[in-house]
């Protein structure tokens, strides 16, 4: 019997990997996919997948909110978590939640097809060296390992976005959420990491791999 799952990624090219190594295997089956957090759980309502691969870094509602309404909306869902956060606290985040498998983008050839299995038998996995993962940043007098730990999901989004060149406006439109909204994120975001200005802020972004994600 085939697994069914649902591919959740705000990234078109990035879903079509997904699905492109899955169409060799022929033990899984793509039902659907959707593109943004609220997207996902209206699929996964109406759909009933047996897995759902989730990217963390999503529009409108984030990944670990997807999470946690599937726990109490549809809890016999296996959730396979394929994210390029390596950060330790945000892999413990998701197992707090209950997410069954937590996979590195990085690593997403090697390791999401046995992800797949693992949970389908009611296994757990995450991906080798999440758990001992150390951020590679510049010396610096501040302690940017628990500042950016303290950085919530859309904050993350946020400092992606801007470090990208985005202005306020076109992240608004990307996250489904206002310019007041995002100026406030971007505000909070820059006081917990104690930055004054875009150039430091891009620095740090590239520096800890949020850029791009």
């Amino acid at each position: 019997m085939s697994v069914r799952v649902l591919v959740t990624d705000d990234h078109g090219v990035l879903r079509e990997g997904v699905i492109s190594i899955l169409d060799d295997y022929a033990e899984f089956v793509v039902v659907a996919e959707a593109r943004d957090g609220e997207q996902a759980l209206e699929l996964a309502r109406r759909v009933q997948p047996d897995v759902i691969i989730l990217d963390l870094m999503l529009p409108i509602l984030d990944g670990l909110q997807v999470a946690r309404r599937l726990r109490r909306t549809q809890p016999d869902v296996k959730i396979v978590v394929l994210s390029a956060l390596a950060e330790p606290a945000v892999v413990d985040q998701a197992k707090a939640i209950g997410v069954d498998a937590y996979v590195s983008k990085t690593r997403c050839v090697e390791d999401l097809v046995d992800a797949l299995r693992l949970v389908a038998q009611g296994e757990k996995f995450v991906s080798p060296g999440l758990s001992r993962y150390t951020p590679v940043v510049k010396p610096s007098g501040t302690d940017r390992n628990r500042q950016l730990d303290l950085l919530t999901l859309r904050e993350r989004q946020v400092m992606s976005m801007i470090a990208s060149g985005l202005t306020n406006k076109q992240i608004a439109h990307r996250l489904g959420i206002s310019v007041h909204t995002v100026r406030s994120h971007r505000q909070r975001l820059m006081d917990k990491l104690d930055v004054h200005d875009i150039a430091t802020l891009t620095r740090i972004a590239v520096n800890w791999g949020v850029l791009g994600q």
